[in-house]
């Protein structure tokens, strides 16, 4: 009788130790899966430069002794050398257009090396022909609705366009 209850005691242990085994199994083949994925943060620094272009002070946003007026662009502070002063990452580079509700320019400026430059060529039919051939690049671009002050004391409504080419890799 002793035998016939260790077996069973054997047997319980032995199906305890299969759902246990095919857990901890189940758990590594999936956190080795999710550690192994590629995480892609290209379009995530391309928005969070967008943010911090229209909402900072010392980036774009219109400041007057007050306050600061978020997603309304001072058309003075579009310079090169504000969006250098700005915003600085030796793998990103981007340009920065003012357009009004046209479609037409106002004003342009940008923080980019001559190679970074070379890539976000326009004029393309193919919007960056260089980008989506070399995987190393990426390129992106958004489009967010301002406010900007296009005479004075008189608000106008426009878009800046933000082109991003980041090193990834």
């Amino acid at each position: 009788m002793k035998k016939g209850i260790l077996a069973a005691d054997a047997v319980e242990l032995l199906i305890k130790l299969f759902f246990v085994f095919t857990f901890a199994i189940f758990l590594y083949v999936v956190s080795y899966s999710y550690l192994k994925e590629p995480v892609n943060i290209a379009n995530l620094e391309s928005y969070l430069l967008s943010r911090n272009l229209l909402y900072s002070d010392s980036c774009l946003a219109y400041s007057d002794e007050v306050k600061i007026y978020p997603l309304q662009v001072d058309v003075k502070k579009l310079s090169d050398e504000r969006l250098n002063a700005c915003f600085s990452k030796e793998t990103m580079g981007f340009r920065v257009t003012l357009y009004d509700k046209k479609g037409r320019e106002v004003k342009s400026a940008k923080s980019l090396t001559v190679k970074q430059e070379g890539l976000l060529t326009r004029g393309t039919k193919l919007l960056y022909p260089v980008c989506n051939s070399v995987p190393q690049y990426k390129c992106s671009i958004r489009k967010d609705l301002v406010l900007y002050n296009a005479k004075e004391d008189n608000l106008a409504q426009g878009f800046l366009v933000t082109e991003v080419v980041n090193f990834v890799g």
